[in-house]
């Protein structure tokens, strides 16, 4: 990372989201996952009411600079066999803001909150098509050998 992009990264602040933050994280979400390889049909008040819904039993922070939400991350802990373990729902960065450190500093706050915690392993999952998919390997996660199964009921 050169000098000029590890000065902005210095002055991003990541702190935990509040529910006034719902409205600001809502368009980031519709925008982002309305792009391809998502293609998802959010609407204002439906990706609204999925934020919202994260308050009830996540945890969710907010990446800031100058007062502006340039990114987000939405996790929970649950107890598995062998300890607990925290589940990355999503993070999501608006596409101004990417490829400037602001995921991997999302992710390292999560991965400090874990340690903190005493958290063994976390798990996320991610489009194979999206940026994502490289991004997390440069950070050190490594793919498993599971799939995701859908049936769509009619």
């Amino acid at each position: 990372m050169d000098r000029e992009m590890n000065g902005f990264i210095n002055l991003v602040k990541i702190r935990k989201a509040t529910k006034k933050d719902a409205k600001e994280m809502s368009k980031i979400f519709k925008t982002e996952f309305s792009k391809s390889p998502y293609n998802e049909k959010w609407t204002e008040r439906s990706a609204l009411r999925r934020i919202k819904d994260y308050f009830h039993y996540t945890e969710i922070f907010v990446a800031i600079y100058k007062k502006k939400i340039m990114g987000f991350i939405i996790f929970l802990k649950f107890f598995w066999y062998d300890g607990f373990r925290i589940l990355i729902d999503e993070i999501v960065v608006d596409s101004e803001f990417q490829n400037k450190g602001i995921g991997r500093k999302l992710m390292e706050n999560v991965e400090l909150i874990a340690k903190k915690q005493r958290v063994r392993v976390i798990w996320l999952y991610s489009n194979i098509h999206s940026d994502a998919a490289n991004f997390y390997p440069k950070i050190g996660y490594n793919k498993k050998d599971w799939v995701l199964f859908e049936k769509e009921l009619k």
